[in-house]
């Protein structure tokens, strides 16, 4: 067995912990790598390269224990990656800048029809399926003022991302928006999934409002770009 399908099986055995780098690992595992001294599960790194068509980060998921993995950290590429780790192994990375903390939700075991009473009159839901997932849009007329989109999915979970315009934000809009996915996504046996950051207290609350449980949290730490690539980065100019 290769190393990446063992590590998908080790994964999947912790579902709920684990939903972007399964999806990496089974859609995309060429932007996944393992990093490590020795074996994965001893300690060390799931790196998850940022798409350059976005403005993703390169992540870096602490996997095993945690001294180990820290032992393995100049084994990671030499470019500026956050870094992923269980609020118990936070200290070991005191020394790097620190990150507001990501918080994981997910739908309950039944979902519920979302309570559209919460809409102003002149808006409407609308569900689209995009890769056979539901994708929500809140809709004015014609206009698209917000959305919630699937981004990833693993066999019991799918992971939404959400956005409203500016102007409809603070209205109580993303409540029913994130409900009705949430509904929607429960019609396919499988649980709405979505990761805030901790210093988002508008999302945090809409999350909490919505009936979304709180799974676990991560601490986020910057390793920043190597002393050699910065000094190449520089000679370049």
């Amino acid at each position: 067995m290769n190393p990446q399908q063992a590590l998908l099986d080790h994964l999947y055995q912790h579902e709920i912990l684990y939903v972007d780098e399964i999806d990496r690992l089974q859609r995309q595992p060429e932007s996944v790598a393992i990093i490590a001294k020795k074996s994965i599960f001893t300690g060390g790194w799931v790196h998850l390269r940022a798409d350059q068509s976005s403005g993703d980060w390169n992540l870096a998921r602490l996997i095993g224990c945690p001294e180990t993995a820290r032992a393995s950290l100049d084994r990671l590429p030499a470019e500026e990656t956050r870094l992923l780790v269980p609020p118990e192994a936070a200290g070991l990375f005191k020394h790097l800048h620190q990150e507001p903390d990501l918080i994981f939700f997910c739908s309950r075991e039944n979902g519920s029809e979302p309570d559209i009473k919460l809409l102003a009159a002149e808006f409407s839901l609308k569900t689209n399926f995009e890769h056979d997932l539901p994708a929500i849009y809140l809709c004015r007329s014609d206009e698209v003022c917000g959305y919630v989109r699937p981004i990833r999915q693993t066999r019991h979970f799918v992971e939404v991302y959400i956005e409203l315009k500016p102007a409809c934000r603070g209205k109580g809009l993303a409540k029913p928006l994130l409900a009705k996915a949430a509904a929607e996504i429960h019609k396919l046996r499988k649980k709405l999934y979505y990761a805030v950051s901790a210093d988002n207290a508008a999302s945090l609350q809409t999350a909490r409002s919505t009936g979304l449980q709180q799974i676990f949290s991560l601490c986020r730490f910057v390793k920043p770009l190597s002393a050699a690539v910065v000094r190449e980065n520089w000679s370049s100019l």
